[in-house]
């Protein structure tokens, strides 16, 4: 595939880092392409701890943009068949329908140079519609 010429912003990088070792508690981050040329991060929430993790993935699938693309760490705490938790971020790529065909293009062609950067150990999720993204198909995707 092509490359958009989109580069990874240097703090986004430092985001991703900081939520994988835990320096951060944030439970997901909304990256956007910019009119720099950069993916920057748009929305970063913390942990909500008067939520339930599913609460907060619903507010999560609220805060998605139905006009235009995004990239997604949402970081989930789930249970493991054999009663372990296990704390698993999953990557989503997130191009609704009604986004014009250039976002649909852009987060495309650009998905590359985010994954290059940032992509260690990541569940990865193409969604273009609130449909793609069900809680309990989370869970059953990150149990093991």
């Amino acid at each position: 595939m092509a490359s958009s010429g989109v580069k990874v912003d240097e703090e986004t990088v430092n985001t991703y880092k900081a939520m994988k070792l835990r320096k951060v508690n944030y439970r997901y981050v909304m990256m956007g392409i910019e009119a720099d040329g950069f993916i920057k991060v748009v929305l970063a929430k913390e942990r909500n701890v008067n939520q339930s993790q599913e609460e907060e993935f619903n507010d999560f699938l609220q805060s998605l943009p139905q006009d235009i693309g995004r990239y997604c760490i949402i970081d989930l705490t789930i249970p493991q068949k054999n009663g372990a938790q296990k704390d698993i971020m999953f990557l989503i790529t997130w191009c609704p329908s009604g986004a014009p065909t250039k976002s649909h293009i852009m987060y495309t062609t650009s998905k590359k140079a985010l994954t290059d950067k940032i992509r260690e150990g990541m569940t990865e999720i193409q969604a273009n519609d609130l449909s793609d993204l069900v809680y309990s198909e989370f869970l059953e995707r990150g149990c093991k």
